[in-house]
């Protein structure tokens, strides 16, 4: 996962990350929504990935997108 945006830019609740292929975003995001997690897709013009935690957002829902990031993650390397 990458961010392009520099550090001292990024928004504490606007989670924003490219992966490394446009077909990986794809298997990304339809691995994602399968596993509950919707919405996420960056901006139409620039792609990517777009979560969005902010202040009413359930522990349980930052648990779940953390364990899919590490499972996707860990599947990826395994292939690849």
């Amino acid at each position: 996962y990458r961010c392009a945006v520099d550090r001292a830019h990024r928004s504490r609740v606007n989670l924003c990350f490219q992966l490394p292929s446009a077909e990986l975003e794809r298997e990304f995001l339809g691995e994602a929504a399968r596993a509950g997690l919707h919405h996420i897709a960056g901006h139409g013009a620039v792609g990517g990935v777009r979560v969005s935690l902010h202040n009413a957002t359930p522990e349980e829902s930052v648990t779940a997108l953390l364990t899919f990031l590490r499972e996707f993650g860990a599947r990826r390397r395994a292939v690849d």
